[in-house]
Order: C-alpha cells, then sequence, then structure tokens
C-alpha cells in the first residue's frame, strides 16, 4: 500500500472514481484512501423520483466489497445493481420529491483490475419533483411540450412542423419516445431526454407507421404498433442497443396496437382487433393469455405484474352497458370487480391507483350526466372515492405521478363547439388543481 503514499498515488487513487448522477456529474471532493472523508458538494442535478442513482467509476469494482460499504441517510430501501465500472441504484418506494439524501462510500471498495482500493466519499442529492410532458397544439400543429406540476417553466420540446403522432415518457431516466409523420405518409420513432442534446431519429418506417412507442423498464428495448399500408397493425420490438426491429409474434395471425409493458418488464399487454381482446406476451415463452374485449387498450397493469385490470362490454345488449374486470395473466381468468355496480355505471379506461389498495377510472352513471368523473375504487370493494365532480367536464387520461401524490389527466368541456381540451393536475394531499394547459392531450409523468 506504501505506492498510495506519494503526492501522484494519492491523486491515483482519488481519480479511480468518478460519480454520475444520470447522466449529469455531481461534484464532488474525494479523499485519499488513509485520509478522512470530506463532504461531498451538494448536486446541482437532482435524481428523478424513481432513480436510479448511476455511478461510474474508473475501475471494474468488486461488488460485494462495494455494497458493504455504501449507505444512505436517511435509510432507503432499494436495490443495488453493480456491474464493470458501472452501480445503479433504485430504491423500492419513490423518493420523496424535495427531500435531501445523503449516500456514503466509505473507503476500501476493491478494485478488480487494478488491485486497488477506492478512496471513501460523501454525497449529497435531492430528488427532484416530477414534470409533466404533454401533446400540445393538438388541433393545430402537435408538438411536445413540458411543464412543471405546478405550472411553471412550460418549456416545447420539438419542432417537427407539428407532425408529431403520439410518445411515451420513461418513468426513470427522462427518456421521451415518439412518433413523427413522415414526407411518405408513415411515421418514423425519435427519442430525446429534454435538456441532453438534440433529438434523435431510432428508426425509419417509410410509408409504413410506427407509432404507438412503449419503452421497456430497463430503457433497452421499445416496443411499438407497426401498421403496413394495408392499415394492419402487429407490434414490433427494437433493441436500442442493436437498432434491430422484429414482430414480437412470427404468426401473422396476431394483430396489435397499444402495448404495455409490466412493471417488471417481463410482459407485454396490447390489444388485438381481430380477436378481438388484451392479449399478454411473456419473457422467453411467447404468448400467454388472452381476455376477450371489445374495448380498446391494453389494460392497467398491477405494480408486481401479476393482475391487469381492463373493461369489456356486452356485445349482446342494445346499449352495451361496460363492465370491470381483474384478469390473471398466469391462468387467462378474470373476474368481475364491482359486480353489484355493474349495468349502472359507463367506465372508461382503468388506471393503477396512487398505492396497491386502489384502481384509478374514470366513470358517468348511465342515468346520469355525460362527463366521465374520476374515481378511486378500493380493490377490496369497500371504499370509493371522488377526484372530479365537475359533470361539465368529461375526464380521461389520468395517471399517478410515482409516490402517489399527484394525479395528471385530461379534460374537456361538454356543451360548447369551442372547447379545448385540457391537461390538469390534482394534488391529492392539498386537494388543489392546476390546469397545466388548453389544446393539450395525453400527459405522462416525467420524473
Amino acid at each position: 500500500m506504501k505506492r498510495f503514499g506519494t503526492p501522484a498515488g494519492r491523486l491515483l487513487a482519488a481519480a479511480a472514481l468518478i460519480l454520475v448522477i444520470g447522466a449529469s456529474l455531481l461534484g464532488a471532493v474525494w479523499a485519499g484512501v488513509f485520509q478522512q472523508v470530506q463532504p461531498a458538494l451538494d448536486a446541482k442535478e437532482q435524481v428523478g423520483l424513481n432513480g436510479p442513482l448511476s455511478l461510474a467509476f474508473s475501475c471494474e469494482v468488486d461488488p460485494t466489497s462495494f455494497l458493504e460499504r455504501a449507505g444512505f441517510s436517511p435509510e432507503v430501501p432499494g436495490q443495488w445493481t453493480v456491474t464493470g465500472r458501472r452501480a445503479e441504484f433504485r430504491p423500492d418506494e419513490p423518493f420523496e420529491p424535495g427531500a435531501q439524501y445523503q449516500l456514503t462510500l466509505r473507503r476500501g471498495a476493491q478494485c478488480r483490475d487494478t488491485f486497488s482500493r477506492l478512496p471513501g466519499a460523501v454525497i449529497r442529492f435531492s430528488a427532484r419533483a416530477p414534470a409533466v410532458v404533454f401533446l400540445g397544439q393538438v388541433t393545430a400543429a402537435p408538438e411536445l411540450f413540458l411543464v412543471q406540476a405546478d405550472g411553471s417553466g412550460l418549456e416545447q420540446l420539438t419542432e417537427t412542423g407539428g407532425m408529431v403522432f403520439d410518445f411515451f415518457a420513461t418513468l426513470e431516466g427522462r427518456r421521451i419516445v415518439y412518433s413523427v409523420e413522415n414526407e411518405n405518409g408513415g411515421a418514423d420513432l425519435w427519442s430525446l431526454v429534454p435538456g441532453q442534446g438534440s433529438p434523435q431519429l431510432i428508426l425509419t418506417c417509410g410509408a409504413e407507421r410506427c407509432v404507438n412507442p412503449a419503452l421497456s423498464p430497463d430503457g433497452t428495448t421499445a416496443a411499438y404498433s407497426h401498421q403496413d399500408r394495408t392499415g394492419r397493425s402487429r407490434i414490433w420490438l427494437l433493441s436500442l442497443d442493436r437498432g434491430e426491429p422484429e414482430p414480437i409474434v412470427s404468426d401473422p395471425s396476431v394483430n396489435g396496437e397499444a402495448p404495455r409493458w409490466s412493471s417488471d418488464g417481463q410482459k407485454l399487454s396490447f390489444f388485438d382487433p381481430a380477436l378481438p381482446g388484451i392479449r399478454v406476451w411473456e419473457r422467453p415463452s411467447g404468448l400467454a393469455a388472452a381476455f376477450p374485449t371489445r374495448i380498446v387498450g391494453p389494460g392497467a397493469w398491477s405494480k408486481d405484474g401479476k393482475r391487469l385490470w381492463y373493461t369489456a362490454d356486452d356485445p349482446d345488449a342494445f346499449v352495451p352497458p361496460v363492465f370491470l374486470l381483474e384478469g390473471d395473466p398466469n391462468t387467462g381468468k378474470a373476474r368481475g370487480l364491482y359486480a353489484e355496480a355493474q349495468g349502472l355505471y359507463e367506465y372508461g379506461l382503468p388506471e393503477a391507483g396512487p398505492d396497491d389498495g386502489w384502481l384509478t377510472i374514470g366513470r358517468r352513471p348511465l342515468e346520469g350526466a355525460a362527463g366521465k368523473q374520476i374515481w378511486l375504487l378500493r380493490l377490496d370493494e369497500s371504499d370509493e372515492a371522488a377526484v372530479t365532480d365537475d359533470v361539465t367536464f368529461t375526464h380521461t387520461n389520468y395517471t399517478w405521478a410515482p409516490g402517489g401524490r399527484w394525479l395528471v389527466y385530461q379534460r374537456f368541456k361538454l356543451g360548447s363547439s369551442s372547447s379545448l381540451p385540457e391537461v390538469a393536475v390534482w394534488d391529492r394531499t392539498t386537494g388543489e388543481t392546476v390546469v397545466l394547459a388548453e389544446d393539450a392531450a395525453y400527459p405522462a409523468w416525467l420524473p
């Protein structure tokens, strides 16, 4: 260990560890191996609510020795992934927006390739409040916009001449994958990370349409709907590393649109209009289950990926009532939820609730006002609560921010030919609603 005794040796050891939060360099003060660890400078860049907190090293770190020396204050349950010269941490539950955290790395973690040891360090960081990305100017020239949940900091993200068709925003990493209509009558796939360079073309589709993108939770694979010139759609997968698209199943009779990944990235649901119904594809076995329904949508996954919520109608009824169901992808069986209320309400598409015990859905009484209101329903059917109650508006495209404090949704005022769709956020803590944008639709969170 005498080789670290010289100033040059101490400098070499201190340079062995470079920390990166997300894709941004974290300013830090490092200490030599045998010196007291000094506090790091506060990070200018914040971490997303779902992480990851990413560390990049200049040597290959031994995972065991690293994990023995890494700890958070306050304690944060979660999972480290240590591979080669990189380590990533994802919390089991989202970080608290605005909260201050400290990661301490005690000195002595082993480098496998240099047989040296890393110095200690202290990293202070905070979790940023989630932003909302949405399709703005939807009735004129659709483009992507970004805004904070309090309505501040509105920013236009794309300049395509109004050719953005749809998009998907990841719940970690702040990547947006979106489709842009091209001069051939088709649609290509593009990708961007706000504040990090220019948009990148990731797939050229010519006269065919590559739309409905959905990025896997690990950020490596984009599922999308590939529409040929006849209008027929199939689900394809695109590896962002290799750039080689391929259909999700070889059977040409399986159609598909609107793909959606489970949170563990092992399952993918999508709507097959030829069935008609929702199909579930699973890694590595392939097609696993199918749930008949004529209502277009991929369903909503539970956090553990063991349940899929969706709606279906009665094809034999003159005015089909809409039923709420819970499917088991492992067995292919489904059960009705709120069976006693079936036939009383028209439901929208379900979404996960603010926590595991709730479901979020739009509904209206069949004999009541036309506007669907957003409701929270207990999955054990013991309770329900209204989020909105303005019957002059109908509400859709609702989704919760990580942590379950904010709900973003789209609304449209009924009874006026001049109405434009709006995007709004409801704060579960304060009960306040903020309208973020007009002539806007399809909001999603960008933590």
